[in-house]
């Protein structure tokens, strides 16, 4: 069986590479509330709601992983957009 697996995903590129990322609590990624609770703390009140509106809007960077429909941006760009706002 492996043999066969190979001969696919080596040799006629018909099994593409895996882009599995699992979103996990402990993870570098907030969902929409996470989001909005990040810049809450940060002193910007805020609910999921208005980041769902400001997402629609183009107000916000765009995300930096979707699965099943929900939306997740890196802590990174999180706290990239704080400091872009605070300015």
């Amino acid at each position: 069986m492996e043999v066969i697996y190979l001969f696919f995903k080596k040799d006629t590129y018909l099994i593409p590479e895996s882009r599995t990322s699992l979103v996990r609590e402990d993870n570098n990624y907030l969902s929409q509330a996470q989001f909005a609770n990040f810049l809450t703390k940060h002193g910007l009140p805020t609910v999921r709601q208005k980041i769902g509106i400001y997402y629609r809007r183009g107000k916000l960077p765009k995300t930096d992983l979707e699965v099943g429909g929900v939306r997740y941006w890196h802590k990174d760009t999180c706290e990239k957009y704080l400091r872009n706002i605070k300015n």
